[in-house]
């Protein structure tokens, strides 16, 4: 059986293609997850007047938005592994 160290080699690794590519996509990958709630933020002026909404109700929408990505992530991860 082999024993590997990883400190060590993570110290002897260098940054290379695999990496970059790997970088770009998990940048890509968390910019997409988090436009649904920039959207939000972004057009919540106009939902507040064509909905008659307060901005109470506004930011209720948003919190129970945040409280379910949460939850979900807590429930749904463990089935996903």
């Amino acid at each position: 059986m082999n024993i590997v160290n990883v400190d060590e080699v993570i110290q002897n690794s260098r940054f290379n293609r695999f990496h970059l590519v790997f970088l770009i996509l998990c940048t890509f990958m968390i910019t997409c997850d988090g436009y649904d709630t920039f959207m939000f933020g972004t057009i919540v002026p106009s939902l507040m007047k064509d909905w008659h909404m307060s901005a109470v109700v506004a930011g209720s929408l948003n919190s129970y938005a945040l409280v379910g990505m949460g939850l979900g992530a807590l429930v749904l991860s463990p089935v996903a592994d």
